[in-house]
């Protein structure tokens, strides 16, 4: 719902989500919602114990977004 407001009604061009790349449940989720992988950030965060982890980048396009959801890019079904 967030990706679609965001294309919808905040006219953004691009969203982009990030997690830690061992989450492996964000990471399916992401990637069956048509995000794509853009790469792994090396110790792009910190645990509790500032052990640093590295992180998963992904982002979607408008365009994609509005063809998955079966409209077109200008937002008419």
């Amino acid at each position: 719902m967030l990706t679609s407001w965001l294309f919808e009604s905040r006219n953004a061009v691009r969203v982009q989500a990030g997690t830690d790349v061992g989450n492996t449940a964000m990471r399916v989720v992401l990637e069956r919602l048509g995000f794509q992988l853009e790469g792994i950030m090396r110790g792009y965060g910190a645990t509790i114990t500032r052990e640093r982890i590295d992180g998963a980048l992904y982002a979607i396009l408008n365009a994609e977004w509005t063809t998955r959801q079966g409209q077109s890019p200008t937002g008419q079904r």
